[in-house]
């Protein structure tokens, strides 16, 4: 990419630069470049009719060079630049895009730059449109060189994908021109380039759309074509081009795949071919055509021998890909035969022997077979295999499919089975009762327990580093399927201490700022809040990862309507509650700013949970200024309110929600203004009263502190009405019964202020 360098002296000016640049001077040329990124220079330059003259000139030309200048002007980002150029060009179009065409990648890159610009004239840009695609196209089918194939197709990818997209009538595209470009035996950059122009050209047909049938007939013609040739390198061209097109239209190419002796023409030239190449292009159709029922099944009748054969084959590659389309076919359907493949073998082989396609290939295969229960608890208790996918996970340079691969076998491995819903269970107990024999019974391998100890053996042979290792420049599926290991691993509280201490929290909050997708974005918060429920946060917060950090995502899950359950929302209720009780107030009073309105409308949720976890984070803060406030009549206009409902709740059935609001209420009273408000809630007095009466010894303590701080600071009135209710009495009875001095000595405080 060129790069904006001030114009060395006035002396450079195109008068003095052109001239030496047509004869030859290379350097003249490059500043040339430089100096057309700037608005004065560029303007002098196209309204000249210099433009022109190069383009005239450019066979005496260094192309490469012309290119650049060419590029230049084309990026300039001056908007009466811009306009001057689309007219320059528009004069002449066809001989002016010819013109850049001729100068290779960087001319071709610039003509797109131009073409992608605000035009005036919607019917010349959709003509010029028309025209540089024609041409574009015309190069493509004949050109050679790599660099320039690639600009052509990038160039042909920003059209299509550009709101000035051609209209499907005036499609210059034809498919038997992209075919070839799918052919692995182009280089990567082209074929994948090849990959994303037809997933583009058809994503958004119907089945049976005239666009797709003309796909399906030209794709059968050029694999029939290619396979009538008998060479191995029209073999591995139909081949190749075939499995390209599974994952963008499966429709399509099963239909090809299925047509009458395609297979069995397939499977002979790989049987009969002496070019290794061959039974591996093979191969890889076949597992591409797995995506497809009818494909599965066509290859178990027809090419099932070919592949047991492969699976026994001294190449490790070969035998790799072999097993990995047994397990496509065997985890698809329970009702093909398919032989016992041993691919945790062939993987440690594979990578003991450092053979990337064989490693490819046994991942891919284990990433299906690992669905299994007993697929899982043999890869966690291996000794080689757990170690050695998370080596690959931090070894730089992989591929994004093989990176893959390796997080969903760690997904599968870790992922905890979801529980039956009360519907799913209901709908067993009556199939139970009929002896229906398609009662849904779980693999006991796969039970929480067996869960929790491959989560253990995951984590303890390096999974954090790995993760974050790989994080750096994940793609978001992969992302997706980090976020799934972490709430899966966090799940055990036993786990969620060494998770911190390897920094799971601070990469949970790397990746929460990369801007993922919603769904992503709950399971990691959901993550970060199950290790925070469980861990000091005194001890893995920092200036450089601040305690304030998590209570916006942690906070988002409070108020997420799209929850399969309330278990993230109460979890990250007791992550917040635990952040609440750091000693410095920094993130009380960020929770009380961020969460407290949604905190507050759960103390009312008839799940008795999330009102018990509720009115645990509202006892934490409190012991803030800001928290305290929300119960002061003079800060909040709620405070009354407040102050009601929580006296509510030290008077409800569960005893940690009484204990949890008690400690607030002990704390609250410190203050003359809600002790105040206390004598004036309806029933206030004596729900403080029935709490010295609780039956529970804590809920009792927080009882007597807040009569204690009624008394000081309501007088006789306060006294007096705590008098008729007996409350005297029962601190008697507290006195008498407890072994706790401090609680006893805090009685008889009380009851002589009482006398």
């Amino acid at each position: 990419m060129l790069q904006r360098r001030a114009v060395k002296s006035q002396s450079d000016d195109f008068d003095v630069l052109l001239p030496q640049f047509i004869d030859g001077n290379r350097e003249a040329g490059k500043a040339l470049a430089n100096a057309l990124l700037d608005q004065s220079f560029a303007l002098r330059f196209i309204e000249g009719g210099l433009l022109s003259e190069l383009l005239e000139k450019r066979g005496s030309m260094d192309k490469s060079i012309l290119g650049d200048i060419l590029l230049s002007v084309s990026m300039n980002a001056s908007a009466d630049v811009s306009k001057r150029l689309i007219a320059n060009v528009s004069s002449g179009l066809e001989k002016n895009i010819a013109g850049f065409l001729a100068t290779g990648s960087t001319g071709i890159e610039a003509f797109t730059n131009i073409l992608l610009q605000s035009w005036t004239d919607d019917t010349l840009q959709k003509q010029a449109t028309r025209t540089f695609t024609t041409q574009l196209v015309q190069q493509l089918g004949t050109t050679k060189n790599e660099t320039t194939k690639i600009a052509q197709l990038d160039a042909i990818l920003r059209i299509v994908t550009s709101k000035h997209s051609l209209e499907p009538k005036d499609n210059q595209l034809p498919f038997s021109l992209i075919f070839p470009l799918l052919s692995s035996q182009n280089p990567q950059p082209i074929r994948s380039r090849a990959v994303v122009l037809l997933s583009t050209l058809v994503s958004q047909e119907e089945p049976n759309s005239p666009l797709l049938t003309t796909l399906k007939t030209q794709l059968s013609d050029f694999i029939t074509k290619r396979l009538s040739e008998s060479s191995s390198g029209e073999s591995i061209a139909a081949c190749s081009v075939l499995t390209a097109v599974f994952p963008i239209c499966v429709g399509v190419a099963a239909d090809v795949f299925l047509q009458e002796g395609l297979i069995e023409e397939v499977v002979q030239d790989a049987l009969d071919s002496d070019d290794e190449a061959v039974p591996k292009a093979t191969l890889e159709l076949l597992s591409s055509a797995t995506a497809d029922k009818k494909c599965r099944t066509k290859i178990t009748e027809i090419a099932s021998e070919y592949l047991q054969d492969c699976n026994q084959s001294t190449d490790s590659a070969t035998r790799a890909l072999a097993a990995l389309v047994l397990a496509k076919l065997a985890t698809a359907s329970m009702d093909l035969k398919i032989p016992e493949i041993n691919l945790l073998q062939i993987f440690n082989d594979a990578y003991l022997a450092k053979n990337d396609a064989a490693i490819q290939s046994a991942v891919e295969g284990l990433a299906f077979a690992s669905t299994a229960a007993r697929t899982k608890e043999e890869l966690a208790g291996d000794p080689i295999f757990i170690p050695s996918i998370l080596a690959i996970l931090k070894s730089p340079g992989r591929q994004h499919p093989l990176l893959y691969g390796c997080l969903s076998i760690l997904v599968n491995v870790t992922t905890y089975r979801p529980p039956l819903t009360e519907e799913e269970t209901r709908i067993n107990e009556i199939r139970k009762f009929a002896k229906d024999s398609n009662v849904s019974t779980p693999d006991k391998l796969d039970d929480n327990v067996h869960v929790a100890s491959r989560c253990k053996a995951v984590l303890a042979a390096g999974l954090l580093p790995a993760l974050s290792a790989i994080s750096i420049n994940s793609s978001p599926a992969c992302i997706s399927a980090i976020a799934q290991i972490l709430l899966s691993v966090a799940t055990a509280p036993t786990n969620r201490g060494l998770l911190a201490q390897q920094g799971a929290v601070k990469l949970i909050l790397g990746l929460l700022a990369k801007g993922i997708d919603a769904g992503t974005e709950t399971t990691l918060s959901h993550a970060m809040g199950k290790i925070l429920i469980s861990v000091n946060p005194t001890l893995i917060f920092s200036s450089r990862t601040p305690i304030t950090a998590p209570i916006q995502p942690l906070t988002a899950l409070l108020s997420n309507e799209s929850l399969p359950n309330d278990l993230p929302r109460f979890e990250s209720l007791l992550a917040l509650t635990n952040l609440a009780s750091a000693p410095e107030n920094t993130a009380r009073t960020a929770i009380v700013e961020k969460a407290w309105s949604t905190t507050e409308s759960l103390l009312l949720t008839e799940n008795r949970l999330l009102a018990r976890a509720a009115t645990e984070l509202v006892c934490n803060l409190v012991c803030c200024q800001v928290g305290a406030e929300k119960f002061f009549p003079s800060k909040s206009t709620g405070a009354v309110g407040r102050l009601h409902l929580l006296l509510a709740l030290a008077d409800v059935e569960d005893l940690a929600t009484r204990r949890a609001a008690g400690g607030a209420l002990a704390m609250l009273t410190d203050f003359g203004e809600v002790c105040e408000s206390v004598g004036e809630v309806d029933r206030g007095i004596e729900r403080v009263g029935r709490m010295v009466g609780d039956e529970d010894e804590d809920c009792v303590f927080r009882g007597v502190i807040c009569v204690k701080n009624l008394v000081d600071a309501g007088g006789d009135e306060i006294k007096k009405r705590f008098l008729d209710m007996a409350v005297s009495k029962k601190l008697q009875g507290v006195v008498q019964k407890t072994k706790n001095e401090r609680l006893k000595r805090i009685c008889d405080e009380v009851l002589k202020k009482l006398q």
